[in-house]
């Protein structure tokens, strides 16, 4: 009977551990994503009635993870890097105190490097104390191209905005992909989510849910890549409690 129970509860803990390390492999531990930086694809398109300046300015403008003018919130103390996707050399992006651009008032300080980067550079940037509470980012050529990023108090480290601290979203895989790429989402509290998939034009090209999930497990979902062109594609993850996404890269 004692050997019986030693046996159980060695069973019981390699099963919690395992389960662990599921959740680890998963979507990470709190530990390591806090220490994560964020990053932001950043591409340029003609600009269409969602983005914030249509019809005023330069008429093509920036896209950030597939959304036309997307406003931003960063935290302070966490490095965020702006990667561009062939971005021509007469777009060169920078951020600004500005709300025109057009190479205005770009932002003098310690925590920002490559100002005025194109092509497939990086800008990186990590707002601190004394970072403006409001910033825009902008074209350095011409006017009116991006839109507001806001600048927020947070935890050191922090790299979730408060409507996505309490959901996880696992990193799609294979990433990059020449079939299909998956990946998992988990909530809190039952409620609508909407998973959409958008060319970095800013178009949906798939739907890959709309409707109710419950809390407390996992949902999978994939990404067809088989029709798709190669390229970079925008995962947009909606639910009621939160807004988030994830980049898959195709390849043929």
């Amino acid at each position: 009977m004692k050997t019986f129970y030693s046996f159980r509860s060695f069973s019981t803990c390699v099963a919690s551990i395992l389960t662990i390390l599921f959740c680890a492999y998963m979507f990470g531990s709190p530990e390591a994503t806090a220490q994560q930086d964020v990053t932001f694809q950043v591409s340029v398109a003609t600009k269409d009635a969602s983005h914030p300046n249509f019809n005023q300015g330069w008429p093509v403008g920036y896209v950030v993870d597939g959304v036309q003018g997307k406003e931003l919130t960063l935290v302070r103390g966490t490095r965020y890097i702006f990667q561009m996707n062939d971005v021509p050399s007469d777009h060169p992006f920078y951020i600004s105190t500005s709300e025109v651009g057009a190479g205005e008032a770009p932002l003098n300080d310690e925590g920002i490097t490559n100002q005025m980067v194109t092509g497939n550079g990086a800008l990186s940037f990590t707002p601190n104390q004394s970072t403006p509470a409001l910033l825009y980012y902008q074209c350095g050529h011409h006017p009116r191209m991006g839109w507001k990023i806001n600048v927020v108090d947070g935890p050191v480290g922090s790299v979730q905005s408060p409507r996505e601290s309490s959901m996880m979203l696992s990193l799609p895989a294979p990433n990059p992909t020449a079939d299909a790429s998956a990946f998992s989402l988990m909530l809190p509290v039952r409620q609508a989510v909407r998973i959409t998939l958008h060319d970095v034009a800013g178009q949906q090209v798939q739907l890959l849910h709309e409707g109710m999930l419950d809390a407390g497990s996992p949902y999978s979902f994939t990404v067809d890549a088989a029709g798709l062109g190669a390229g970079l594609y925008h995962v947009h993850v909606v639910g009621e409690t939160f807004a988030t996404g994830r980049s898959v890269v195709v390849v043929k």
